[in-house]
Formats: C-alpha cells, sequence, structure tokens
C-alpha cells in the first residue's frame, strides 16, 4: 500500500492574479481598449459603460476593424477636466 501524500496548498494570495494599476504615457498618442481604462480608472466594465451611456464619460472611437477604443488625448483633456472641476 502507498501512502498518500499531502500537497502544498497555495495560499489565495498566491493564487489569485493581481492587476497594476495603469498610468497615462505622458507623451505620444495612441488607443487604450476597455480592460485598460477599467484599471486606470479602478472600475469594472459595467460602471465605465454607464459612466459612457449617462455622458459622464468620453464615447469610445470605433476603428476600421470595429473595434471600439479610446484616444489617449481625449483621456489626458477629460482627466484635466476632472482635475479642474474637483478643485
Amino acid at each position: 500500500m502507498q501512502r498518500k501524500t499531502k500537497r502544498a496548498r497555495k495560499s489565495r494570495a498566491e493564487n489569485q492574479f493581481v492587476l497594476q494599476p495603469l498610468t497615462l504615457p505622458a507623451t505620444g498618442d495612441g488607443y487604450l481598449n476597455s480592460g485598460d481604462l477599467c484599471r486606470l480608472f479602478r472600475t469594472s466594465p459595467v460602471t465605465l459603460w454607464r459612466w459612457i451611456r449617462a455622458k459622464k464619460f468620453p464615447a469610445p472611437t470605433v476603428l476600421q476593424s470595429g473595434s471600439r477604443r479610446w484616444s489617449i488625448a481625449t483621456l489626458r483633456a477629460y482627466m484635466r477636466k476632472l482635475e479642474g472641476g474637483a478643485a
């Protein structure tokens, strides 16, 4: 008879994937997808789309491939507006 050995269990913290916060690049232009925005603003995709529907967040640009992306320049302007309105 073989003895069953206990497997070492990983803690929950070791099993979970942690998303790092995202920051906008200081220079340059490009596009971000909804996943990037959720990390940037620390919100869920549902909340992001609610903000867009309520006109509280800029609408995405639909690219030629049909994907929806947000311009970094537009996001910078939006974030400046938020900082100015909060002060």
